[in-house]
């Protein structure tokens, strides 16, 4: 069999699945008087990776086509994995409290756009299933593009950052692109380009949507609290370029190591845009926000945890950031130290080092301890507050 009839007979094959699976669940909306994908439908679909490439376009042909004698013999080398892998409306058993629930377009958007990722739709494929179900009086988007502006619009996870503005008059934070909340200073004629802007996160936010779905948090010993990891680092838009962005990241350590690192349980705390490399006063005002709402995090939130058992279990954590991992560079500017190759730049101790000659005429600094030499002071909390208050 050459390999455009096999492509052929899998497109078909694929078209045959996708109408089976409408039929299905329009056939239980008519049963139903109304049309109800519930959210037990929508975690069934969601199972596929959503991250597939959504844009494949699959031709559907007439019923005269659907019915030649060439998918005849596909259908019937395929007989068997048609079997085993059945509908996923199919699989779908309402409950009658289920049955009274009423299912709004953002439930019906949101198993469409599975659908969609699911079967390889195309965007003029998900917009005639969408012209469909308008004449047969759903309440949906008139288009594809509706659609996913309705998803943008309602989707709980969607990131609303507050924007911070450095003042250049008084060096502190503003809420506002043009004009200083602090000293009610005018930022013109200064371009709006020369104003250093950063964007918070709210963590809070994020952290109840990934608990409230994430089926790998594991809480030992029944604790009541979790703890948080951070990574601040330059990022590179392109290869060779100058500029970087510069996000803070917060990973939640209680959920298994092989998801805690997916961008779905990834905290967005922060992001400073660039175009350059922040300094350490601008990463100083750029955590002074997160800080405050870490530090709220500690006192207990109430928080929904996902369970089978419980469709609504709630419970009291309190959130902890207990380590960063960072590289130096990145240190140096969250510590407020010297830079690693500067004297006193070591990250654990006050230790000035030596300035060691190399062979091409430069010099290198060295931390090398000497016996004679006496121990030199550890950095700690405390010994930075003391630093601070002489």
């Amino acid at each position: 069999m050459s390999n455009a009839h096999r492509s052929t007979d899998w497109r078909r094959r694929q078209t045959k699945v996708v109408r089976n699976d409408l039929v299905i669940a329009l056939a239980q909306a008519a049963n139903r008087q109304e049309v109800d994908i519930l959210p037990p439908v929508l975690n069934n679909i969601l199972k596929p990776d959503i991250d597939s490439d959504s844009d494949t376009d699959i031709s559907i042909s007439c019923d005269q086509d659907m019915q030649s004698p060439v998918e005849s013999v596909s259908e019937k080398m395929t007989n068997n994995d048609e079997n085993q892998t059945s509908s996923t409306f199919e699989s779908i058993i309402l409950s009658e409290k289920e049955s009274n629930e009423t299912i709004c377009s953002i439930d019906i958007a949101t198993a469409l756009i599975a659908l969609k990722s699911r079967h390889h739709l195309s965007n003029n494929c998900v917009g005639d299933i969408l012209v469909l179900l308008k004449l047969l009086g759903v309440d949906v988007p008139s288009s594809y593009k509706a659609l996913c502006t309705l998803l943008r619009k309602r989707s709980d996870l969607h990131l609303s950052p507050s924007t911070h503005t450095i003042c250049p008059h008084c060096k502190k934070l503003s809420v506002e692109k043009h004009k200083c909340t602090a000293c009610d200073a005018n930022y013109s004629p200064i371009p709006s380009t020369k104003i250093p802007l950063f964007y918070t996160y709210d963590i809070s936010r994020q952290l109840k949507a990934i608990l409230a779905t994430s089926k790998d948090l594991v809480l030992h010993n029944n604790r009541s609290f979790i703890t948080l990891t951070m990574n601040i680092g330059g990022i590179q838009p392109n290869k060779g370029s100058d500029q970087s962005i510069w996000p803070v990241l917060l990973i939640i350590n209680e959920i298994n190591r092989k998801k805690r690192y997916s961008p779905k349980n990834s905290i967005i705390a922060g992001m400073w845009p660039g175009p350059s490399k922040p300094s350490r006063t601008t990463i100083s005002l750029l955590f002074k926000n997160i800080v405050a709402d870490l530090q709220e995090l500690e006192k207990g939130h109430l928080f929904k945890l996902y369970s089978l058992e419980h469709d609504n279990h709630f419970e009291t954590i309190k959130v902890f950031l207990i380590c960063a991992c960072c590289d130096k560079p990145a240190q140096c500017l969250i510590q407020c130290l010297p830079d690693p190759i500067a004297f006193f730049g070591c990250g654990n101790c006050e230790i000035e080092g030596v300035s060691v000659p190399t062979k091409n005429d430069g010099s290198v600094v060295s931390f090398a301890i000497y016996e004679n030499n006496p121990n030199a002071c550890e950095r700690t909390n405390e010994r930075y507050d003391l630093l601070q208050q002489e």
